[in-house]
């Protein structure tokens, strides 16, 4: 005699079945489950809600086709499950307790994101990965990958999409990713399950074997932004540096001297022209992995940034002698250039009034520290170590030489003709971003 199935688990059933078999992990309506089960389906589905099997989602509250957010409390989904007939869309999907029990241990085996999702978790529930997760993508030349400061993304560049040598599986991106705090304190990459699922099941698997577990915590601009498109204030100290880049060189102009940089770097955004290049140095920004290697790579990059960038033409406009004799041992007089951080130390001590002693020394201090860093690796060979304590230094490094460079804008609007410069608000310090 065949076991009769309660109304029940033929409901719970039929839920499972069309979230596992939609296109995205999508929910049924409420309305067409309940408009043709029987008189005692309200009932039935009212019951699998209280024990916590079957999660109702709303237009009230959020997209409802997909479970893009965690489910609101019982009493309000058997609200939202009231009003099921009426005017609201109303949507239905399986728990994460249910799908514990109900998903085969074989489906998705090899994809852990798309079985993420397929046990019932939220499409933007945060996951957490060690920044080296990046580096594959960020040294491959196959792929487009920028990162903004405060977020990033990863596509595949035109040419290598196209092409044949590069294998399909090889073929992703990631439509964003931000940054986060472990629970150790520690810098990690956050991004979501919905963007993850996506991706081959090679790639799937090199994102699992990075991730961070435990409560880490998404970075408040970036999680305002991805999840609840607000717009925030918050810029990070890498586009803060471009950013007083820029208005310093536009004061000069306001002034009418050369500018003091010889060139600007400016954060591209997505465009058709995936194969240009990116105005800003590639590495700069996150340290993919804390060793003392990256760590005095990320140097060179910021000298150059900073020191090498800085324009002679500007000192010269100023009066100030670019070359300087030397005498050597055998008595012999040659004539070098002076370096760029000399030139810059000269003009804050003949041109600008800063309070207390040593000021021009204590401005340039940090960008002098920058361009140690560099020369270590230029003239030695460097044991490498793997240590924490570079992601910490690396945090302080920009900091301070951030603050130097923002205090010489200050001085620059200090002339007569640049005091009336505006400088943007959203650049002002309580938006900073350091990391």
């Amino acid at each position: 005699m065949p076991t009769r199935v309660s109304l029940a688990t033929t409901l719970l059933n039929r839920i499972i079945g069309f979230y596992l078999n939609s296109s995205d992990f999508n929910g049924i309506r409420a309305n067409v489950i309940l408009g043709d089960s029987g008189p005692d389906a309200p009932e039935a589905l009212k019951k699998l809600v209280e024990r916590g099997l079957v999660e109702v989602y709303s237009s009230e509250y959020d997209n409802p086709h997909i479970k893009r957010l965690p489910a609101l409390s019982i009493p309000q989904q058997l609200g939202f499950l009231g009003e099921a007939n009426g005017e609201e869309h109303v949507w239905l999907f399986p728990s994460v307790k249910t799908m514990r029990r109900r998903l085969p241990s074989n489906q998705y085996r090899t994809k852990p994101f798309s079985r993420f999702l397929a046990l019932g978790h939220p499409q933007l529930e945060t996951v957490y990965f060690q920044l080296g997760v990046l580096e594959r993508y960020q040294s491959d030349p196959r792929y487009i990958f920028r990162f903004g400061g405060l977020d990033g993304y990863i596509s595949v560049k035109t040419a290598a999409y196209k092409g044949r040598e590069m294998a399909e599986a090889d073929k992703v991106g990631l439509e964003t990713f931000g940054l986060g705090t472990s629970p150790k304190g520690h810098r990690v990459i956050a991004t979501f399950p919905r963007y993850l699922a996506s991706m081959s099941s090679r790639h799937q698997q090199h994102w699992d074997s990075y991730r961070v577990r435990g409560k880490s915590k998404m970075e408040k601009n970036y999680a305002l932004r991805c999840i609840w498109g607000q717009w925030t204030d918050g810029v990070s100290v890498y586009d803060a540096l471009f950013a007083e880049i820029f208005h310093i060189n536009h004061m000069c102009q306001l002034i009418g001297l050369p500018k003091l940089f010889r060139r600007e770097y400016a954060r591209e955004t997505r465009g058709d022209e995936d194969d240009s290049p990116l105005d800003e140095p590639k590495g700069f920004g996150l340290l993919m992995v804390p060793t003392k290697k990256h760590f005095l790579e990320f140097a060179l990059i910021l000298d150059k940034i900073i020191s090498e960038n800085l324009n002679t033409n500007f000192f010269a406009a100023q009066h100030l002698e670019l070359e300087e004799k030397i005498t050597k041992e055998n008595g012999e007089v040659v004539v070098v250039q002076k370096g760029t951080l000399r030139l810059l130390e000269e003009w804050l001590t003949k041109y600008i009034r800063i309070k207390g002693e040593n000021g021009p020394a204590i401005v340039i201090a940090p960008l002098k520290e920058v361009r140690k860093l560099r020369q270590s690796p230029a003239h030695k060979f460097v044991d490498d170590e793997f240590s924490i304590k570079y992601q910490d230094k690396k945090e302080e490094l920009i900091a301070e030489v951030y603050r130097s460079v923002s205090n010489i804008r200050m001085f620059f609007q200090t002339h007569p003709k640049a005091q009336s410069y505006q400088f943007p608000d959203h650049l002002k310090p309580e938006h900073l971003v350091l990391f």
